[in-house]
């Protein structure tokens, strides 16, 4: 979700807010009243809390909520309210929200203050500042920017209306309190009546002091689910909860204001339930905080960042196990001492006898659970106590039976946490270049001729960042640095082969907090030792061309420089008279497939068109340009990837072979060419291009419900079936929704000069620069939006005939994207008056774009409707 900045006091000061997007009318919502009552709203909860601490007041101020129901829930709106303004103050909806919870926590408390007999001066004059005349205007203001300020012009000007005048609404109460005794002594008879009638405590049953604020409300109950249609399903289940928590908490309390003031025989016509109606108000009231606080802390709905630390989190789980084994035993010593004087027979007769002995049974099994449950704890908070030679025998055991890097990481990874429980670990593995890879992680590859890698590879011991080595973090380069941080590294430990440096491990820091202890390090060098011969067998293994039989049935093939044509070893000429090379395949691989010609290649593989020899049909074969462990370890991922997912847009995987050790991903071939060829002729009808974006949404939609990413987006990632049906090809980038971000600006490498080709940064930026998003190229995680952002690109370009942010070179490329970014707006200016309107949202400000698939198609089909 995007974040939305705090207003600037330079805003403040010119009374508008800095436009978020071009077509964000949000920049109109003046800043100043609510940054005014922010004062008096926070000023008022610590002067009524002393207020109620050191002065006497009335025990029962309100006949319908019991005084302690009622004072348990302002503190419990005062808490959310804390947690909103401190923890969410990069968040202006989360702002406005804990103004508004804050406010309300007061007017609970306000019956209380206001009973207290000699009040002082401060309490007074506090009781007198009525910031709860504001309360409406506030969640208008809320309404208005939650999730996000509508990009529709209509409806945001609905929403600026509805909260200026609730801020004047707010204004005339406030007035109507204030001056209600001088106008009933000077003023006109009419116009003191109603001032009596809007005050704060009105001399009538009714109560038009909130009355009118609750109804000015009701339009929301319209306006918010109109607005929520803008976004997709996930959004609008996580907006929805916070929205549902507030209005149903507060709808049985104003709905028994309207009523009463209303029609003032229903308060008399309720006296009989009273009790019933003040049960249903406080069971509702407290649903707000609760709500509110799940939907901002565990659902996201807003930015919140609360984080509990890890030590903090065993403290507390200790405490709750000894607490709750210690009830039985408490529980059956307190029925003891107040039946002290009776008879031991008659204590264990009948009832209470039964519930003596479950009490007795539950304290021992408590007893004895409790060890149990600590010695669990322990062991997920901290390390095992565990003997290195016994893990060192039996990961040499297991070791002799791991054949694949997957295989190898995870074996290393189980032992390592068991052994010493850190938060993160990493295995990077020497690539064909000169890099260290991550196998199963999107992170920084480290140079292995670095400074940092040098001194990992000279080091006896683990380097211990956070502890005895951490002045070699100062001495590191800048890109070093950000690896470390990437990896979120805090002790780095080297695999050495016989003479160079084939991995390294990174942890990161241990769950329970505590640093990495001598013998924590000493396990880790003997472990690093003993498994580094076996990751130079694995990479080894993974990476020759074959032994024996195998190697010799299927020899490799000979292609054509020219035309891609595959043909026998012993061919010494093309028919086209282009030059023969050595293939990456066979000419038939057993009696699966015989492969036809080159159609593609790229920096994550080499693309064939085969036949099936059983069915006598074509297929497209993806296989890797050169053999290299890490590279093969991710062709099997998109494997698995492709097998994930099922969608009618989707290329369909019909294998996994393999041919000396190298992974071959059969797949459906799509005869009616890629995107990209289509667009060598021209551009595209802009109708044409938005119902291909629509098919290709919608199975993103699919894939990102699995918890993928596709990440290198393109016009040649876009192929046609016969029929003409586009499918979404090749994912060999593909990622689960990533779990360390990086921290690093974006620097690809320059080896690539085309910036259509997918490259791999030197930071671990992955993808095709002239389809990347700025977020992406600034170093942040990619997310569902980035792949969305890549989509959007594609499809203008189809529409235009021209990517927007292509450049010559990849630098030129990543300086359009990073600094230009009205680009886009200006390469769509040729089209209609709504595609035009479409790619300024899909391409515009973060906060404009869609953030889901399923938002994506809407809009889509949204400007089809409208006639492009």
């Amino acid at each position: 979700m995007a974040t939305i900045a705090p207003p600037r006091l330079s805003a403040i000061v010119r009374g508008r807010l800095r436009p978020a997007a071009p077509d964000q009318p949000a920049r109109e919502f003046p800043v100043w009243p609510a940054a005014l009552l922010a004062v008096p709203i926070v000023a008022r909860v610590p002067v009524f809390v002393a207020a109620l601490l050191f002065e006497s007041w009335s025990p029962n101020p309100n006949h319908i909520i019991p005084p302690w129901a009622q004072l348990l829930q302002a503190a419990c709106f005062m808490a959310l309210a804390f947690v909103l303004l401190r923890y969410g103050r990069a968040d202006r909806r989360a702002w406005a929200l804990g103004l508004f919870v804050l406010d309300a926590g007061a007017t609970l408390l306000t019956p209380f203050v206001r009973a207290i007999e000699n009040p002082s001066f401060i309490t007074a004059l506090t009781v007198h500042l009525r910031t709860d005349a504001f309360q409406a205007a506030l969640l208008w203001y809320f309404a208005a920017l939650f999730p996000r300020s509508s990009v529709r012009p209509g409806l945001a000007r609905v929403f600026r209306l509805g909260t200026a005048v609730a801020f004047w609404l707010g204004v005339v109460l406030v007035a109507a309190d204030t001056f209600a005794d001088t106008l009933v002594r000077t003023g006109p008879p009419a116009l003191a009546s109603l001032a009596q009638e809007l005050r704060r405590s009105s001399p009538s049953s009714s109560d038009w002091y909130f009355t009118l604020q609750f109804l000015w409300l009701t339009p929301l109950f319209v306006l918010m689910p109109w607005k929520l249609r803008d976004f997709g399903p996930g959004d609008r289940r996580r907006f929805a909860l916070l929205m549902v928590g507030i209005v149903g908490g507060f709808l049985p309390l104003a709905a028994n204001v309207v009523l009463e003031s209303i029609w003032p025989w229903f308060a008399a016509a309720s006296e009989p339930y009273a009790r019933l109606k003040g049960a249903v108000i406080v069971i509702a009231l407290t649903a707000v905080p609760l709500a509110g606080a799940y939907a901002a802390l565990v659902q996201h709905a807003l930015d919140v960042r609360l984080i509990v630390r890890r030590a903090a989190q065993y403290i507390l789980a200790r405490s709750v196990i000894r607490g709750v084994a210690a009830v039985p035993a408490a529980t059956l010593g307190l029925m003891i001492v107040v039946n002290w004087d009776q008879p031991l027979a008659e204590l264990l007769a009948g009832t209470r006898g039964v519930v003596l002995l479950s009490l007795a049974a539950a304290g021992v099994a408590a007893a004895a659970g409790r060890r149990r449950l600590l010695s669990m704890l322990d062991r997920h908070f901290f390390r095992d106590r565990v003997d290195a030679s016994t893990t060192l025998l039996r990961l040499a055991d297991a070791v002799r039976q791991v054949r694949t890097l997957e295989a190898y990481r995870q074996l290393l990874g189980e032992a390592i946490d068991a052994a010493l429980h850190p938060e993160s670990s990493v295995l990077f593995v020497a690539g064909a270049d000169d890099y260290l890879h991550a196998v199963d992680a999107d992170l920084l590859p480290l140079a292995r001729r670095g400074a940092l890698a040098q001194l990992v590879s000279a080091s006896d011991t683990p380097l211990d960042l956070a502890g005895a080595d951490r002045q070699v973090t100062d001495r590191l380069l800048p890109a070093e640095r950000a690896w470390v941080d990437a990896a979120n590294a805090v002790v780095v430990a080297p695999l050495r082969g016989a003479d160079n440096l084939v991995g390294v491990l990174a942890l990161g820091p241990k769950k329970s907090e505590l640093p990495y202890a001598r013998e924590d390090l000493a396990l880790l060098a003997a472990v690093s030792a003993a498994m580094a011969a076996s990751l130079a067998r694995v990479v080894r293994a993974e990476t020759d061309a074959g032994e024996g039989d195998a190697a010799l049935a299927d020899p490799p093939a000979r292609e054509c420089v020219d035309c891609g044509a595959v043909v026998a070893a012993s061919v010494l000429s093309c028919e086209c008279g282009g030059l023969l090379q050595r293939a990456a395949v066979p000419v038939t691989l057993t009696d699966r497939v015989r492969f036809v010609r080159r159609i593609g290649i790229g920096a994550m593989g080499v693309v064939y068109r085969a036949i099936d020899l059983r069915l006598q049909q074509p297929r497209a074969v993806k296989t890797l340009p050169v053999a290299d462990a890490v590279l093969m370890a991710r062709m099997r991922r998109e494997a698995k990837a492709m097998a994930t997912v099922q969608h009618a847009n989707l290329a369909t995987l019909y294998g996994l072979e393999y041919w000396r050790g190298a992974p071959m991903l059969v797949m459906e071939y799509l005869q009616g060419g890629t995107l990209a060829d289509r667009l060598r002729t021209g551009p595209l009808p802009v109708d044409q291009a938005l119902r291909i974006g629509v098919s290709i949404s919608e199975a993103l939609e699919t894939l990102h419900a699995t918890g993928l990413l596709h990440r290198d987006i393109k016009p040649s990632n876009i192929g046609f079936t016969a029929g003409g049906a586009p499918k979404l090809l090749d994912f060999g980038l593909a990622t689960l929704l990533p779990r360390v971000a990086s921290h690093a600006a974006a620097s690809l490498v320059e080896g690539s000069t085309w910036a259509g080709s997918s490259v791999i940064g030197e930071d671990g930026v992955r993808g095709t620069p002239a389809y990347l998003s700025a977020e992406v190229l600034g170093g942040a995680p990619p997310t569902v939006a980035d792949d969305l952002w890549a989509l959007a690109v594609t499809l203008l370009e189809s529409a235009v005939g021209d990517n927007p942010f292509r450049a010559p070179t990849v630098a030129a490329t990543i300086a359009r994207v990073l600094t230009d970014p009205m680009r886009a707006a200006e390469t769509a200016a040729v089209l209609p008056p709504a595609a035009r309107a479409l790619f300024g949202g899909l391409l515009g400000p973060a906060a404009a774009r869609p953030q889901t698939a399923g938002e994506f198609t809407a809009r889509l089909e949204r400007t089809l409707q409208s006639g492009g």
